[in-house]
């Protein structure tokens, strides 16, 4: 929880009272904030959208670091060797038994706002980076577009202006064909850099060092003495 009084210390015993009765992670959902700009406001709603779209983990809206986990989801936050970790992001990525607070969040006892717009927006970026590969694959895909339609363009060009003589008098100009040749080699070298980024993908999963599974032990079947022989 933050010091700056917004994360209000009267909600922790019902924070306790939800992990109490199984709740692993409970975490606090600011419904209103004093003073919150219009810029952070939309901004945080259209960075919960595009993440919760294009990443594997669901983040609920307007949640925040004000939180409490269980030990045995310490314990597996732990194993965590990245080093831009999203902590939020991490232990909801965990996929443990989870349950929400909504709390209005008053206005800051001392200090102002630390973070400014443009570390905000790198604090988003990171979170896209660490929680999806999909930005990786945005260029390839534009490619593939650019190429198709260029490609069908191309073809129209021959059949109509070449083979049969351009009956539709279009009147292709020399101008319009470098363009659309140049447009596709541009798609082209963009799908070579899907391919790429396809490469990429498995070494950044790869150096994250994630675990390929997590245990839920508290919530798990345990079988009788008799059955387990």
């Amino acid at each position: 929880m933050d010091s700056d009084g917004q994360h209000p210390p009267k909600l922790i015993p019902e924070f306790i009272k939800k992990w109490e009765n199984g709740a692993q992670v409970v975490i606090g959902v600011r419904s209103s904030n004093e003073k919150e700009g219009i810029v952070k406001k939309y901004g945080s709603r259209l960075f919960y959208k595009m993440l919760n779209s294009i990443s594997g983990a669901t983040m609920v809206p307007k949640s925040t670091d004000f939180r409490l986990i269980d030990k045995s989801v310490q314990t597996e936050f732990l194993r965590f060797s990245e080093r831009n970790r999203i902590t939020r992001g991490l232990i909801d990525w965990l996929g443990f038994r989870r349950e929400y607070i909504s709390f209005d969040s008053p206005a800051r006892i001392a200090g102002k706002a630390s973070y400014k717009t443009s570390q905000l927006v790198s604090l988003a970026l990171n979170s896209f980076i660490s929680l999806s590969l999909k930005p990786l694959y945005i260029f390839g895909w534009v490619g593939f577009i650019i190429t198709t339609i260029s490609s069908i363009i191309g073809i129209f060009i021959v059949i109509e202006q070449i083979a049969l003589g351009d009956p539709l008098n279009i009147g292709f100009t020399g101008s319009a064909m470098l363009g659309i040749f140049m447009s596709f080699m541009i798609g082209l070298v963009l799908m070579s850099q899907a391919v790429m980024a396809a490469y990429v993908s498995h070494i950044h999963t790869q150096t994250q060092g994630r675990p390929l599974f997590v245990v839920n032990r508290h919530g798990s079947v345990s079988l009788p003495k008799e059955q387990s022989k």
